[in-house]
Order: structure tokens, then sequence, then C-alpha cells
């Protein structure tokens, strides 16, 4: 029975000297196409932009707010739209998850730049069965009102594989292995999957590999 678990390669931030850098910025064509699809995915239209290349996010200082878990491995997924071929290992996902500040007095956030929170674009793909390959495309904020922002309260319209998720349900929804072993994931026992999945982050650890990638 496979491993249903993150045990894929992280492209993921350059991290030299304890410092966490943005990445290039999107192709324009790319970025135009993940601000329409956040969009699309509320009813609130609150724009998003990408983060200053080459600062060091890996700190506070009087200049921005600090991100320590910047390397952690997302803990929910908001799918943004999918593209590529039709077959789960041709597949391309694109989605976003949130980041919160740290050691900040709330009062003053506003006055830090980005503000509380950052939004990772992850580019998610599955070259071979129940693996799922991250690169980050991009990291974002939101300049304004940004505190309104709610990531659960996509359209009730949308489907439900277009909302929150967790790696299992990305697995089932975007990426299912032969059928076969669905079955067999189905009756597998929870427990069980989320010990395999922690035992993988270990083994796997977000910002082991410092590349990172794009296409």
């Amino acid at each position: 029975m496979r491993t249903l678990s993150l045990c894929s390669t992280l492209s993921f931030l350059a991290i030299l000297g304890g410092k966490v850098m943005a990445p290039p910025l999107m192709p324009t064509e790319l970025r135009i196409r993940v601000g329409e699809e956040f969009d699309k995915a509320y009813d609130s239209n609150h724009f998003v932009e990408e983060l200053k290349v080459g600062v060091d996010y890996g700190k506070e200082d009087t200049d921005h707010a600090a991100w320590e878990v910047m390397t952690s491995w997302p803990k929910h997924y908001y799918p943004l739209f999918e593209t590529g071929g039709d077959g789960p290992r041709a597949r391309v996902l694109y989605a976003y998850d949130r980041l919160e500040a740290y050691k900040y007095v709330p009062i003053r956030i506003n006055e830090k730049w980005p503000g509380p929170h950052v939004y990772r674009i992850w580019k998610l793909t599955s070259p071979r069965d129940n693996t799922i390959e991250h690169d980050l495309a991009a990291l974002m904020y939101i300049p304004n009102n940004s505190g309104r922002f709610r990531p659960n309260s996509m359209k009730a319209t949308r489907p439900n594989k277009l909302k929150k998720q967790k790696l299992t349900g990305l697995i089932r929804d975007f990426f299912p292995p032969p059928e076969e072993e669905q079955n067999a994931i189905k009756y597998q026992n929870p427990n069980k999957i989320r010990s395999e999945y922690v035992k993988a982050l270990r083994t796997n650890k977000p910002g082991a590999s410092s590349s990172a990638g794009r296409s």
C-alpha cells in the first residue's frame, strides 16, 4: 500500500546564511492569471501583489514583518486553477496558502510591510503516483484592507474541489492514483495516514533543498 504523503522534492526559496528571500517575479501572463483567479474565488475582490524581490523575510526589523514559518509545509491549500494535460501526471494545479507574521504587536502590524499575512502561490504537480511536487511560484500580499480578507470565504457556488483542501484532498481530486489504489486508500485508517504523512515531513524537511524553480 502506497504512502499518502508529500514525498516529492521541494523546489523552494533560496536560503543563504539564514536569509529567506522572495523568489523572482512571475511571468506577466501567470501573474495576471493568478490575480484574475483570486478575484473569481471571492466576492471581496481583494487585489494581490507580489512581494519585493531581494528582501530578507527571515527576520524582523523596522521595515517589514518577519515570517518564521516561510519554509514550512502548507497545512491547507486553497486551489485557484488547474492547467496542463487531462491526466493526473500531466496536470498542473496552482493553489495558495496563508502565513501569519510572528513577534509583532497587533495594533502596530499595519505599520510594517507587507502587513500581517503573506500568501504563498504554489505550482503543484504529480510526476509519480501519490506524490505532489511543490514549486513556489510567488510570494504575495494584499495591499489594501488585508485584515478583512478571509481565505475560507470563497464563493458558495465554487466547486468543492476548488475550496480549502488538505493534502489528501488534493491527491483525491487532482492527482488520483490508479483505480485499484484509490480503493485501497479509501479504506485506510485516517490515523495511519496522518502518521505516515508526519513521518514523510520529517524525512523531507522543507528548506533542506535551496533550489528555486519556475516555468
